[in-house]
């Protein structure tokens, strides 16, 4: 969770990169049991003393600082909710007094934040491809379908809002089925697991495909309610049906009552459009979906043409790989030991060159007519043999450990005696100045020179 939210840093803050996330929190724990309201300043106070260890080297968040966060958080993530009111503020002295300023709380988008967040961190616990979450799903849609619906209770709404949440569970689980199975699928046909790829394939052809099937075809009870204009409206009014506890409700605040059914409105119509679109067979449609399923049911029939292809292979084949690896690996083992003849026997008959005949047919004066024909002769036995070659046996080749000689002392060669080193290159040096120094400038090579010492 930490570095998730590190990695958001909610509030844009690099030296208070948490601050967004502890106001939400704050908010959402104590801003209804608080007995003081969420101003400012107290949000500052509780951020500094709950959240910051001094002892440690933490510094304290400015005003500045928690204003900006606070703008943030209010004007552009809508995450919390400001209003102004009359608050009884204390001084120093201890005494109370009345003032009207900025009172935070947090928003509806604000505690589905703060909820979503946990479901983030417990996806891999919970996202999961389920095939009664899809019966749930049709039921509910069957369930909407019908042409009277009850608005005087909040069922109507609550039902919608199940099958909202359902189809994205679905959703999400097939989704994990769809990363999961490509990579799966691979790796049994590459890892020939023939076992293992049957029983996928099995479970594909009779519960995925199946349950994929079942959810195409709700699609045109999908599209009719996009279609009905009236379904949102009556979805909005059951809201506010029997069972809604809305403060707007309770004191029966018209205005409040008529901007939310708006917004119900528009939210049942953009959910049902999005539905709708998930089952959009044309290529735009399957484009601009975010999770169109015959995105799905094409990694569905991938998965389950590539398996098909690795059980066809697996039972064509007649080499045992199980076996064929243990003994490659019992091989590998002792690879550096083995001895291995230089010269492996021929086998095959076009390394079977017959040479000799060859070099005879050359050799013995014939004529041209009997040479072409010994030579036609010898080509036709070769061809015959390649034509057999297919059921010759193979070489067994005889593999054995290499034995390393133990070498000793006495293996050493006898030591050769070094003669001493006589340093010439005095005498060297000396001998080449008399024979070709004139004088001490002048160099004269006109004969032939006979040395007497190696060096000169």
């Amino acid at each position: 969770m930490r570095d998730l939210l590190l990695a958001m840093n909610l509030g844009h803050s690099t030296s208070h990169p948490l601050a967004g996330w502890y106001v939400l929190t704050m908010l959402y724990q104590d801003g209804t049991t608080s007995t003081e309201p969420m101003t400012a300043n107290r949000l500052l106070q509780l951020y500094n003393q709950s959240y910051r260890e001094l002892e440690v080297g933490e510094s304290l968040m400015p005003p500045a600082t928690m204003s900006s966060l606070l703008k943030l958080l209010t004007e552009q993530a809508r995450l919390i909710n400001v209003s102004n009111r009359k608050v009884r503020e204390r001084w120093i002295s201890g005494k109370l007094r009345n003032k009207e300023t900025a009172v935070y709380r947090i928003s509806s988008r604000g505690i589905e934040y703060v909820k979503m967040m946990h479901r983030v961190i417990e996806a891999e616990n919970t996202v999961v491809a389920n095939t009664a979450r899809i019966g749930e799903y049709c039921q509910l849609v069957v369930k909407l379908s019908q042409r009277l619906l009850d608005t005087s209770t909040t069922s109507l709404y609550n039902d919608f809002d199940r099958m909202v949440v359902t189809y994205d569970d679905v959703m999400k689980g097939m989704r994990k089925l769809d990363v999961d199975l490509h990579d799966l699928a691979i790796d049994l046909a590459f890892n020939h697991g023939s076992e293992a790829a049957q029983h996928l394939r099995q479970m594909l052809n009779e519960i995925a495909i199946p349950a994929y099937q079942q959810m195409l075809q709700q699609a045109a009870r999908i599209q009719a309610l996009a279609d009905n204009s009236e379904f949102a409206v009556a979805v909005a009014r059951s809201r506010q049906g029997n069972g809604n506890i809305d403060t707007a409700q309770a004191i029966q605040d018209t205005s409040a009552m008529t901007t939310q059914r708006h917004k119900t409105q528009q939210y049942v119509r953009r959910q049902l459009r999005r539905l709708a679109g998930s089952f959009d067979p044309s290529t735009s449609g399957v484009q601009n979906s975010f999770d169109s399923i015959f995105l799905v049911f094409q990694t569905l029939m991938d998965a389950i043409r590539l398996l098909s292809r690795e059980m066809e292979q697996y039972q064509r084949q007649s080499v045992d790989l199980g076996a064929l690896t243990h003994q490659l690996d019992a091989l590998m083992s002792r690879y550096q030991r083995l001895k291995i003849p230089v010269a492996l026997p021929q086998h095959l008959p076009m390394d079977r060159h017959q040479q000799d005949v060859l070099i005879e047919i050359e050799n013995r004066e014939l004529t041209t007519e009997e040479r072409t024909a010994k030579l036609d002769q010898l080509a036709e036995t070769e061809r015959q043999d390649l034509l057999t070659a297919g059921a010759m046996l193979p070489i067994n080749r005889q593999i054995e450990d290499n034995v390393k000689m133990a070498v000793t002392e006495a293996d050493n060669p006898p030591e050769a005696v070094d003669d001493a080193y006589i340093d010439e290159t005095k005498a060297a040096l000396s001998e080449l100045v008399n024979l070709v120094m004139q004088d001490e400038h002048t160099l004269v090579l006109d004969r032939d020179l006979k040395f007497q010492t190696v060096g000169a």
